[in-house]
């Protein structure tokens, strides 16, 4: 099967892989901490292992997959969450792999994860809209999701287990401007309507 997709050491194809490329070391970060802060706030302890660009002939997602659409006016893409059937004993209480519960926080987890990484973008002049999270199994997923160049994945590992996320976001990089003047709320703060 060929693909498109660049490895790691490959020199970008375009300007606009260019001007990406300047900014996955921030994604990156962002990405990651995000991660390791939602888990803590589970008191899961979680620790990145690597991120880079997918592998279109290796599977990347776990039994269960979370799923949700990430859209703006100036970006598109979407973000999964998966982990090994072990990381469900972590959660306080255990949860039993497969559960509707199991699949309602791995849902929640999902968006979360991308309310956090929405948060963050803000600052940059990114404005994304967060669609509906689902969750499917990992092979259905990879079935109905094509590799794309523009994919990251990035590993993690528990005491249990290992984590994935996936991120896949097509950003104009003209608007990628750090502002800062956003005031971003924190995770857990109170926003009344």
């Amino acid at each position: 099967m060929a693909s498109s997709r660049q490895s790691p050491g490959d020199p970008p194809s375009s300007s606009r892989n260019t001007a990406l490329g300047q900014f996955r070391p921030l994604l990156d970060a962002l990405v990651q901490s995000t991660t390791v802060e939602l888990f803590q706030s589970r008191s899961i302890a979680v620790a990145p292992v690597s991120s880079s660009l997918r592998n279109p002939h290796q599977a990347v997602y776990f039994g269960l997959a979370g799923v949700v659409s990430l859209s703006g006016p100036h970006a598109n893409g979407s973000l999964t969450l998966s982990w090994t059937d072990s990381v469900y004993s972590l959660f306080t209480p255990p949860l039993a792999v497969g559960s509707l519960s199991a699949r309602d926080l791995l849902r929640e987890l999902t968006n979360q994860l991308a309310g956090r990484i929405k948060n963050r973008l803000l600052n940059y002049t990114v404005v994304l809209t967060i669609g509906v999270p689902t969750v499917l199994s990992g092979q259905a997923l990879e079935r109905q999701r094509p590799p794309r160049e523009t994919e990251v994945v990035y590993l993690f590992r528990t005491l249990r287990g290992e984590l994935v996320v996936t991120l896949d976001l097509d950003i104009d990089p003209g608007t990628l401007t750090y502002s800062g003047s956003h005031k971003v709320a924190k995770e857990g703060d109170f926003i009344p309507f």
